[in-house]
């Protein structure tokens, strides 16, 4: 039988409390450890099933030419922010507040950080040093560079959340996203601990990546070695220098440690078999062929100051391979796709650094040419990128494609796509 707390949590997640309920159970969640956990675990719970139903909506191949039918993404996404709450209730509300644990090194895209003691920190810059918190990306444009007072280094980005303290060790709970880091040796007995719904790691002084979902941690180390532990089962490897692990949600998938691969140089997309959470839109057939239909996305525009609504398509590419896609001089891309009227579209890429570090964003304009039934190919060059943060590189060259999509800003314009490619001619 469910205690009158659990009730209480209960109903939260089913958005049934009033102020006065909202504010008993704050108080509540201030005071008890084992309400905190009890509401981790059953928000975790939650975005797994809720994530399982989302991808069987999807992928399953409707009998007619239709656009299966919607999941209810509001629930997924606020269960999703109220995981990350609870990683950070569970993980540093007891802790005791310290002035600063990180500073801002570089910050791409708007963010709140939410500290422990509730502050809001609205304004986010270079420079601006922040205490024990919890901080989420508003796009895949975003990102931020962190530093901590031993010197070690995180970045954050590819539409990240996350929550990070430090008193007697460092901790940081990535729920989703991308993160690198470069960690100073730690002290002896307090490794600093990574959490993500799925695996748990420790690290006491080392270069690493680690790319976050729900369901899936893809760890790969490029200096050093990491100790990981799968949550599922409890099982552990040792990851060194040059390799890679991923730990999945399902006991059942062998936990292995692979070298690195070699980079590959052509790349080209299978939306039908492609993997719920690499794709960028949503998965329809029309005449029993794979498109993948914009998303629709409300960011925010800082320069402009001022909510723009972005229609996106697009495709993770690392996450599965394992080999990395690299670009060189004369690469191209090639997108074949639809659209109901012209418009400018912006092309984009998230890059990332040969050992796995952010790379920075990219993107160029293009118009393609629709014929009579609005179908367009897009053929061009990786000349003309632009680089959004100015510390990247000028050129896309030798960078490893992380996310390739295509989207439009302000237009009130249908677009999808049938294909994406990456080629490169042999040398």
């Amino acid at each position: 039988m469910k205690t009158e707390k659990e009730i209480l949590i209960m109903r939260y997640l089913d958005d049934a409390l009033n102020e006065e309920e909202l504010l008993e159970l704050n108080k509540i969640l201030k005071e008890d450890a084992e309400a905190r956990e009890f509401l981790y675990c059953i928000s975790e719970q939650s975005v797994i099933l809720a994530g399982k139903e989302r991808s069987k909506a999807i992928t399953e191949k409707p009998k007619q030419t239709e656009v299966p039918k919607p999941v209810n993404f509001k629930i997924i996404y606020t269960l999703a922010a109220l995981l990350t709450v609870a990683f950070t209730l569970v993980f540093t509300l007891n802790a005791k507040q310290d002035a600063v644990v990180v500073k801002v090194t570089s910050v791409t895209g708007t963010f709140k950080w939410l500290s422990d003691d509730g502050t809001v920190y609205e304004k986010i810059d270079v420079g601006t040093e922040l205490p024990s918190g919890s901080i989420e990306a508003t796009s895949e444009q975003s990102s931020i560079k962190l530093v901590f007072k031993d010197k070690t280094r995180i970045t954050l980005f590819g539409h990240f959340s996350a929550s990070i303290s430090e008193e007697e060790q460092k901790k940081l709970n990535l729920y989703k996203g991308l993160l690198a880091a470069d960690v100073n040796p730690q002290p002896k007995g307090r490794p600093f601990i990574i959490n993500t719904p799925t695996a748990q790691m420790e690290v006491l002084g080392t270069k690493f990546n680690i790319d976050s979902t729900v369901n899936n941690t893809l760890l790969s180390v490029s200096e050093g070695a990491v100790k990981l532990t799968r949550k599922v089962d409890a099982s552990g490897v040792k990851v060194k220098a040059n390799e890679a692990v991923l730990a999945a949600n399902k006991s059942s998938q062998k936990l292995i440690v692979k070298e690195i691969q070699e980079p590959v140089y052509n790349w080209q997309s299978d939306f039908a078999n492609a993997p719920t959470e690499d794709i960028v839109g949503q998965l329809i057939y029309i005449d029993d062929q794979a498109f993948v239909k914009a998303a629709p996305r409300e960011i925010f525009d800082k320069h402009q100051k001022r909510k723009l609504n972005v229609n996106r398509v697009g495709h993770k590419l690392q996450w599965r391979t394992r080999a990395p896609l690299m670009l060189k001089d004369h690469s191209k891309l090639r997108i074949k796709g639809r659209m109901d009227k012209a418009a400018t579209i912006d092309l984009f890429f998230l890059m990332k650094e040969p050992k796995g570090d952010f790379a920075g964003n990219f993107y160029k304009h293009i118009t393609p040419e629709l014929d009579e039934h609005g179908n367009f190919e897009i053929v061009t060059g990786i000349d003309g990128f632009r680089k959004l943060q100015p510390w990247s590189q000028d050129k896309v060259t030798g960078l490893q494609v992380y996310l390739y999509q295509m989207y439009t800003a302000e237009v009130d314009v249908s677009i999808m796509a049938s294909s994406m490619e990456i080629i490169t001619a042999e040398d």
